[in-house]
């Protein structure tokens, strides 16, 4: 067994934590502030924050923490943002909490279910607007009781709605008590689809930047002698700063490498980290293998319906992982998390292909026969099981997994993420036999779905190209008024990317294929859309028009309108 490896005596990096104590007087007197913390794996940010927040926490702030979660690629909606608002429920009480955000709780009960039923209405960038201002109220009134801080590790994994809405909240924090700590890691293997980002959040005006550096030798003396107690020998330390170069992650590991009794120090942090896994016992292997493919973090309970071992046999596995502080456990969730994110990227990339297909497969079973297992939001918990049944290589399954994650993340307003499952289901389709694919769904309602959420994500231009080729594959003489909605949708897009005359080319043609239609919604919607594209080209009079003969299709067909007249 190892001997401790953290050390006790924070180490280092004062004059950073003076920066970040600093934002947070700022915070609780008025002035709210936004802090990145960036730096490569295992230089300390989250040591760094979590000082910060034990701080914090004993003079009264409310912390709110919360992690992006590593999902190759199919980022959960607002993971870390769900993450931080989950205590609140329980905190502070279900009624006081609705009573603090007021008479729309049920629109944030979207990110928060404990809140209760979400509301129902139509999907758009506006109900997005509206989302991110009711956090941004929250947040707000939260800070009038005490002072808020609210953390956000990893930002490099994190989906495309957190990074809008957390861009939201720099734009317009004006006089919240709220302290915003962001990490991310600069190493990552693509920072080009991060510094853009970064450099829109320095623009924002009220954003410091921290960037982490290694530590000196006499900084990695001084954690040595808070990991041991007493001063290290002058070859530890020269072993141990050659190979770590002042990185605090690697100093912890080459110094448990030592105590371990390793003949010699690894030439690599990779073998080392490597090594620190061959040695356990194969079984301890096997449940970290299957906790890696998990993410960031897994429950205890899922753990052991994907392991399939019986409690004993799981337990001593976990205690010997634990032991060896290579996961740690999370207090009051029942679950764990690997020490450092290296730690399970290694573990992860030691795992056979066949391992972890057969191990994401092994996931997918336990969440869709065990719901109750997943995660509290219903939109990560979709996201989570299209991408387990992706990565198992079973198109069959994933497919219409991705179709329901896509759904569920419209109605979570996030709707990157939508475009993200929309645009992969399409990429699988082709992939299926008709037999096998999700029943009253076709690959023209998957077009419709995906082009509506590339539209409510700004990019009109490729919303056409999808609708287009939506319409490509129906017959207008058999199948009219479905051709219709196509077109006025095809329309709207057309538009807002600036092509007026194929806009209202698409809505004369879509008039005409509803002329001699029977009341519908779709008709009424189809001639709302005509009379709002009529009525952006000053053509007035037959907007009106247009309009009243939308009024009166409605009436016939008792058609109520909410939102968009063509997307409702």
């Amino acid at each position: 067994m190892v001997g401790r490896v953290a050390s006790l005596t924070f180490v280092g990096r004062v004059e950073e934590l003076d920066v970040l104590e600093a934002a947070r007087v700022r915070a609780a007197n008025g002035e709210p502030a936004l802090v990145l913390v960036g730096g490569e794996a295992g230089i300390g940010k989250t040591r760094l924050v979590a000082e910060l927040t034990a701080r914090c926490r004993a003079g009264g702030t409310q912390i709110l923490v919360g992690g992006c979660l590593p999902a190759g690629g199919d980022g959960l909606p607002y993971a870390p943002i769900v993450e931080a608002l989950r205590p609140l429920p329980t905190v502070l009480g279900v009624d006081p909490l609705r009573r603090l955000i007021g008479p729309s709780w049920s629109e944030l009960a979207r990110l928060l279910p404990a809140l209760g039923e979400p509301a129902s209405g139509t999907a758009g960038p506006a109900a997005q607007a509206r989302l991110f201002e009711l956090v941004l109220g929250l947040l707000g009134r939260l800070g009038e009781r005490v002072p808020v801080m609210l953390v956000v590790e990893d930002l490099h994994w994190a989906d495309r709605s957190t990074r809008e809405l957390l861009a939201f909240l720099v734009r317009n924090l004006r006089w919240e008590r709220l302290l915003v700590v962001v990490t991310y890691r600069s190493d990552e293997p693509r920072p080009d689809r991060l510094r853009p980002y970064l450099a829109e959040l320095d623009r924002g005006g009220r954003v410091e930047r921290l960037e982490l550096a290694r530590l000196d030798r006499a900084a990695t003396v001084a954690q040595l002698t808070g990991i041991l107690g007493v001063a290290p020998a002058a070859d530890l330390v020269d072993g141990v700063f050659a190979r770590s170069e002042g990185n605090p992650f690697f100093t912890e590991e080459l110094l448990a490498a030592v105590q371990a009794g390793w003949g010699g120090l690894p030439a690599t942090a990779r073998d080392l980290l490597q090594g620190r896994v061959e040695g356990l016992p194969e079984q301890t292997r096997r449940v970290l293998g299957v906790a890696a493919v998990a993410g960031r973090q897994v429950s205890h309970r899922l753990l052991a319906a994907v392991t399939g071992l019986d409690d004993q046999q799981l337990e001593g596995a976990l205690r010997e992982a634990v032991a060896q502080q290579l996961l740690v456990t999370r207090p009051g969730e029942g679950g764990y998390q690997f020490r450092h994110a290296l730690l399970r990227e290694v573990v992860d990339a030691g795992l056979l292909p066949g391992e972890q297909a057969r191990l994401h497969a092994g996931y997918a079973r336990a969440l869709t026969e065990r719901p109750e297992l997943a995660a509290d939001s219903p939109a990560a918990a979709a996201a989570e099981l299209a991408a387990h049944w992706d990565a198992a290589g079973e198109p069959g399954r994933a497919l219409p997994a991705r179709v329901q994650a896509g759904l569920a993340a419209e109605r979570t307003r996030a709707f990157a993420e939508a475009r993200r499952h929309y645009q992969r289901a399409l990429e699988l389709w082709d992939r299926i036999a008709e037999p096998g694919r999700p029943a009253g769904l076709d690959r023209v309602d998957l077009l419709a779905r995906a082009a509506d959420a590339v539209a409510f994500t700004g990019a009109a231009e490729d919303a056409v190209g999808l609708l287009e080729d939506a319409l490509s594959r129906v017959d207008p003489s058999a199948e009219p008024v479905r051709a219709a909605v196509l077109l006025a949708r095809l329309g709207e897009d057309r538009r807002v990317a600036g092509d007026e005359d194929g806009a209202l080319a698409a809505f004369e043609q879509a008039e005409r294929l509803v002329a001699t239609a029977p009341p519908s919604a779709e008709r009424a919607r189809v001639l709302a859309a005509c009379a709002y594209g009529l009525l952006l080209s000053l053509r007035s009079v037959e907007a009106i028009a247009r309009g009243e003969e939308a009024i009166a299709t409605a009436r016939g067909g008792i058609v109520k309108f909410c939102g968009s007249p063509v997307r409702a």
